[in-house]
């Protein structure tokens, strides 16, 4: 979210910074747009690595979540987090009905 924002205020600056140097792109927009992108790409390895392991732990697909990690990290995680919720209430009612 952070990368996006920072993105949008780039967007902002760069077309700033191209309408007073008629239409000619600073340098240094570029630099940071690369910086920005790199930042972006650490993260997304940064959640597959994440996924992978956590889905290791927890014997689901440890090959597929990290691929959903790398496409769209934020989405990922969100549907990952809710599939593990659903898994722990679902155990937790079995177990509560063994019990009874």
């Amino acid at each position: 979210m952070l990368a996006n924002f920072l993105s949008a205020e780039l967007l902002k600056h760069s077309a700033d910074a191209i309408f007073a140097s008629k239409g000619n792109i600073p340098e240094k927009t570029n630099y940071i747009s690369l910086g920005l992108q790199g930042i972006r790409f650490l993260f997304n390895i940064a959640v597959g690595t994440w996924l992978f392991y956590q889905a290791k732990d927890l014997k689901f697909n440890r090959f597929l979540w990290p691929l959903f990690g790398l496409a769209k990290p934020s989405g990922a995680i969100v549907i990952f987090m809710l599939i593990l919720v659903y898994e722990c209430r679902k155990t937790q009612s079995e177990n509560l009905e063994t019990q009874a």
